[in-house]
């Protein structure tokens, strides 16, 4: 079946997906090796690379999508079309990363652009700036670059090129990779020097960490270059199994919390998204109703890890449902990559070798932890049902997000910043005041005075040592250092938790936490709690702590976790002088603190 593109171009539908992924994934292939060749997505992408692509690049995609759009709405004599757009190797990358969390490119795309009049015309809410070639790429010099044919390409790269000289007179379209390389020494230094709230946010759009996800994906390559993926047999089986695992999708409480690949999988996985989201999108509607999520945040491969459980649980699954072993020859995790990967020189010996590497050689450290699972476990994607408001963020600037404190009471004993749902008090970014807990911005606030009473529990501890070698008060000292010890672990793991639900996909989307860390958590609080109410059974301490119960941290707001007291002591953690105490989610509330002023 024949289907019109949004570039005008008849898209040939397969049996299952709306493009041939076996084609597609050949040239996906072509286009890492290209990129890992020439030492692109070997480096960590620098922040320049990063502006270059969030606000030259993405910007000038919308404006050629717009030209495409009102050209095609012409009367008469309509405008040649351009060609199409291919951008530098750079900024290749990034965008390649970012189109990875379909959804969440999505929602940047739709929350920084406008739709073009064809797409409004349409009716269509599902707004995405995809690519015409979407594993081409071009280089100052293209004869290493596998992706790119001068007879098919040339007049794409040339219109990129003008279009962004029209647009950016003053910026280089593209970066030498020496000089590429050179800025990475000096990003080092810039990342040690930025602290905070700004340098966190400084690299999130819409919340998504273009750069950590290029960090992930480096591997990717590594993975997907066993012999079997030169195989047409091995790559159409491949998009059969496909096809099964985006179908277990329909099996409802039936099916795990995440769907773990197989690399095998993962690549069609990948290739199907990558090819067109829009078409993505209509194609899971068509096969399985709903919205499928691509996540590659999970790395933890530890035994009984979320990762692990999950994808024991979807062999399971698949077993269960079409009697047949999950796991595939040659299509499996193959360890982590030997030292010679991280050479744009490999390519090259792997492509004259035509054959993998030997497991067991220079391979390292992590590889030589996770060898008993070569060949036994899958990916580190998973696939999950879409909902857009787990996955989105409050803007600080929305209305509801920053609700400004009041002026200390000049009455005695009253609090003018009493507590508020959902609402943690503190001084951040947007001065002192209250942050809502579905902005990144109120994690900022919890960390600060976490690690404000580490400082304190590290001084504490400290005192305790000193009376050990009293001799008189060596009881009380080895009790009080046992006690700060376990404080400081809990605060430890607390930060953990803290700074993953920071920097999860959204406010109440669950997040990979090890059971052993919510246990401990939740046991420290359940034990502190007891303690408390037991000292305040006449006391109504609610407005001097808040919520940080582990379960909230791990499934997030809104979830329906009520959470226990953890003690922050005075206004929350770090005292009266913090400002107040904090919040959470599900009935938590936040506790205002005396506001002097100063913050």
């Amino acid at each position: 079946m024949d289907t019109p593109g949004l570039f005008g171009e008849t898209v040939t539908e397969t049996k299952h997906f709306s493009c041939d992924l076996v084609k597609e994934s050949k040239s996906h292939v072509a286009f890492l090796q290209t990129l890992h060749l020439n030492g692109i997505s070997i480096e960590k992408p620098t922040f320049e690379t990063f502006r270059r692509y969030s606000e030259l690049w993405l910007p000038l995609v919308n404006n050629h999508h717009q030209f495409i759009s009102s050209s095609n709405n012409l009367e008469g004599d309509k405008q040649e079309l351009p060609a199409g757009i291919i951008p530098p190797g750079d900024i290749a990358w990034l965008w390649h990363c970012h189109r990875l969390a379909p959804y969440r490119y999505a929602k940047y795309v739709k929350e920084t652009f406008t739709p073009s009049s064809s797409v409004k015309a349409s009716g269509d809410d599902f707004f995405v700036l995809d690519p015409k070639y979407p594993f081409v790429l071009q280089l100052e010099d293209n004869t290493t670059n596998a992706t790119f044919d001068k007879s098919k390409h040339g007049d794409a790269a040339r219109y990129t090129v003008r279009l962004w000289e029209e647009l950016y007179p003053n910026e280089p379209f593209f970066v030498a990779q020496n000089q590429e390389n050179s800025n990475n020494q000096d990003h080092k230094v810039d990342d040690e020097v930025k602290v905070g709230v700004e340098e966190s946010q400084s690299k999130l759009l819409s919340g998504f960490d273009v750069i950590e996800s290029c960090e992930r994906q480096k591997a990717f390559l590594w993975q997907v270059s066993q012999t079997n993926f030169n195989d047409d047999e091995f790559l159409a089986q491949g998009v059969e199994n496909y096809y099964k695992f985006v179908s277990l999708m329909k099996k409802g409480e039936d099916k795990p919390r995440f769907l773990v690949p197989t690399y095998q999988i993962d690549l069609m996985w990948h290739t199907h998204i990558l090819h067109s989201i829009q078409m993505y999108h209509a194609d899971c509607r068509n096969i399985i109703s709903s919205i499928l999520e691509h996540d590659d945040s999970l790395t933890d491969r530890s035994e009984g890890g979320v990762l692990d459980s999950n994808f024991h649980a979807t062999k399971n699954l698949w077993y269960n449902v079409y009697n047949t072993e999950y796991r595939v020859a040659g299509g499996m995790y193959r360890g982590e990559p030997p030292k010679d990967f991280f050479h744009g020189e490999w390519v090259f010996q792997q492509v004259v070798e035509q054959s993998q590497y030997h497991l067991k050689q220079d391979i390292l450290p992590e590889g030589v932890t996770f060898a008993h699972l070569i060949g036994n476990v899958g990916a580190s994607s998973v696939g999950t049902e879409f909902n857009e408001s787990k996955l989105s963020w409050k803007s600080i600037d929305s209305a509801d997000a920053f609700l400004p404190a009041n002026p200390k009471s000049t009455t005695r004993g009253v609090n003018a910043n009493e507590f508020k749902q959902d609402y943690v008090f503190g001084n951040g970014v947007k001065g002192v005041g209250y942050y809502h807990l579905h902005t990144r911005e109120s994690y900022d606030i919890i960390l600060a005075r976490i690690q404000a009473k580490q400082k304190k529990l590290n001084s504490d501890a400290s005192c305790a040592i000193c009376c050990i070698f009293l001799i008189v008060c060596a009881p009380c000292g080895l009790a009080m250092l046992q006690n700060k010890k376990e404080e400081i672990a809990y605060y430890a793991d607390l930060t953990k938790l803290i700074n993953l639900r920071k920097n999860a996909a959204g406010p109440s989307i669950e997040i990979p936490v090890p059971a052993e860390v919510v246990g401990r958590v939740k046991h420290y609080d359940s034990r502190n709690n007891r303690m408390r109410r037991n000292h305040n059974k006449n006391h109504d301490s609610s407005t001097n702590n808040y919520y940080t119960d582990g379960g909230y941290f791990m499934y997030g707001a809104g979830c329906g976790y009520s959470g226990v007291y953890t003690d922050m002591g005075g206004g929350g953690v770090g005292g009266e002088e913090e400002g107040g105490g904090g919040g959470g989610g599900c009935g938590a509330a936040a506790c205002g603190g005396g506001y002097n002023g100063d913050g």
